[in-house]
């Protein structure tokens, strides 16, 4: 018998099949475009926007300025050049600069006095004691005492000034201001405080009130569009959202709390504005300034200015100022003062040797008398 191949020969099309079971998800898409997503809560790295929220940094990571590094450590912060050196530091008891301590107003006064408030005992011989000044009125004294012609002058009137003043006795027949104040109602306030009739016809009597609502009435009751379209979002404008969480991962808020874990590195010179100072960044020195752009504490690689003034290192101190210890050889000026009389108050005395030398020769002349 012969025998027929039927692999080549195709029978009619069969009934659709069962359908299979799910298949595994596919892989995510590209995210969609934010062109309806509402970014006003945010503000873009590249905008030059002031930042009124907080700012958390929860590493030791530097704030980078133009020229210097922002860090806080081990309770301290520290302002670092581009070399890495600390060029002003400070913590809750100490304040450095280029690591040397600087010194306060109130601590240089207690470990230093000024020089120029005392004077050496052997420079004391231009002054009188003060017992040789019992002859003398002060200045004091005399102004105490005495009226000068200026002073006569500026604070006397002569009778002949009087001529253009009236007497009590001319004033009864005029009012005081307050009685005519209590008693009489002056144009000005008339004309603030009272309406001319002729003026009611522009208004509406209190019986046709009851046709309208008041502005308080419609503000409580309806929503106006303006505050529909600054409050709400229209449907269409849902568009592909972006949800809270999204954009507090992507964006950091003007407002609100923001915690950030990197470095944010500033380029421009007032850069950073905080609530009530501004930190300014130059290529020789770190400036903080006030709310009205005036300079707080200005800082330079080897000096230091607050409020204007130089701060004090210990190194320049010393070299300023004596230890309160060494002042026990000199005199304040009080004491000085108070003990003491200066050379031109010492006119009307002899010295010593002129007195001695006029006693000899009186001396001698009274012996050559008797003799």
């Amino acid at each position: 018998m012969a025998r027929i191949r039927l692999g080549n020969l195709k029978g009619p099309k069969g009934d659709k099949g069962d359908p299979g079971p799910r298949g595994p998800q596919g892989i995510q898409g590209p995210p969609g475009t934010a062109e309806n997503i509402d970014l006003t809560p945010f503000v873009k790295k590249t905008e030059n926007t002031t930042l009124t929220g907080q700012y958390t940094f929860t590493n030791n990571t530097p704030i980078k300025l133009n020229g210097y590094n922002v860090i806080s450590e081990n309770n301290r912060i520290l302002f670092k050049n581009n070399d890495n050196k600390n060029v002003f530091a400070f913590d809750a008891d100490t304040i450095t600069h280029n690591d040397k301590s600087l010194l306060t107003q109130d601590k240089a006064n207690t470990l230093y006095a000024p020089i120029g408030d005392y004077a050496l005992r052997t420079a004391l011989n231009a002054y009188a004691t003060k017992t040789d000044l019992n002859n003398y009125v002060t200045t004091v004294n005399a102004n105490n005492t005495y009226l000068s012609k200026t002073d006569a002058a500026n604070t006397y009137a002569k009778k002949t000034d009087l001529n253009g003043y009236a007497t009590t006795a001319n004033l009864n027949n005029y009012l005081t201001t307050s009685n005519a104040s209590t008693t009489y109602l002056n144009k000005t306030d008339a004309s603030s405080m009272y309406a001319k009739k002729t003026d009611l016809s522009g208004y509406a009597a209190s019986s046709t009130l009851s046709n309208y609502v008041t502005t308080a009435n419609a503000n409580s009751t309806y929503l106006s569009k303006t505050d529909a379209d600054s409050t709400y979002a229209k449907k269409t404008d849902v568009g592909n959202g972006l949800t809270l969480a999204q954009a507090n991962d992507t964006y950091v808020s003007k407002a609100g709390t923001n915690n950030v874990t990197g470095t944010i590195n500033i380029s421009q010179t007032a850069g950073l504005t905080l609530a009530n100072h501004i930190l300014e960044s130059n290529p020789t020195n770190l400036v903080i300034k006030n709310k009205a752009n005036q300079p707080i504490l200005t800082v330079y690689p080897s000096v230091a200015y607050l409020n204007g003034r130089e701060v004090l290192n210990q190194f320049k101190a010393d070299q300023l100022y004596a230890p309160k210890t060494a002042l026990n050889d000199y005199l304040s000026k009080t004491d000085a003062s108070n003990t003491y009389a200066t050379k031109a108050n010492l006119n009307s005395y002899v010295t010593t040797s002129q007195y001695n030398n006029d006693m000899n020769s009186l001396l001698t002349a009274l012996r050559n008398v008797n003799n």
